[in-house]
């Protein structure tokens, strides 16, 4: 990992090598290398947070506060990914790394791609709460889980729901209530048509 910011503090363990924590303030910038040389992944808040495994290897607890934004670049047939939220706490397992990230306040996520082997893409959704999981080491996402007056635009298709399941490996969303959700819908709009259901997939 990479780490830039105005002030870094960091604790070692006992034998003075392993880093356990760091402590990244203002302009706070996080950096996991990619998988097989892809591009790297971004993790930028105005301050962030992370502890170690006991070995100093990976990052298994991470907080950010304030302008959070993390950007994951285009894997394969994948779009590159952008999120933004007022605050994120991800968690893994030693030897693992982040698998498991909460984005709150603001979400706003954005999928992209240029047109080349595959459609040109551009995806966003807004919510107030936002549960990713992904491959290890703050991988590629797998599944993203939005709550909270949430909104998809793609193209001519909008969908409103309290809750909205985004399986990425399936490429589909499950809208849906949610007890404690603010939000209206579920419902799904398109040129064509209007659709309200208790359950909506896409």
């Amino acid at each position: 990992e990479t780490m830039t910011a105005r002030n870094i503090d960091m604790a070692y363990g006992a034998d003075g090598r392993t880093l356990q924590s760091s402590k990244l303030m203002e302009g706070a910038v996080l950096e996991f290398p990619g998988a097989n040389g892809g591009g790297s992944r971004r993790i930028a808040g105005t301050t962030i947070d992370t502890a170690m495994s006991p070995d100093g290897a990976t990052v298994t607890n991470l907080t950010a506060r304030e302008n959070v934004q993390v950007d994951l670049p285009v894997e394969g047939d994948s779009p590159a990914r952008r999120i933004r939220s007022a605050t994120l706490r991800a968690t893994g397992a030693p030897g693992q790394g982040i698998q498991n990230a909460v984005f709150e306040g603001g979400v706003d996520f954005a999928e992209t791609r240029p047109a080349g082997k595959t459609p040109a893409l551009d995806r966003r959704a807004r919510s107030t709460r936002l549960t990713v999981d992904t491959k290890p080491g703050f991988g590629a996402v797998e599944r993203a889980d939005f709550r909270g007056n949430v909104r998809f635009v793609d193209g001519e298709l909008t969908a409103e729901a309290p809750k909205a399941i985004y399986d990425i490996t399936r490429d589909q969303l499950d809208l849906s209530p949610a007890s404690g959700e603010a939000g209206t819908g579920p419902i799904l709009n398109n040129a064509q048509m209007t659709v309200q259901a208790l359950n909506i997939h896409v």
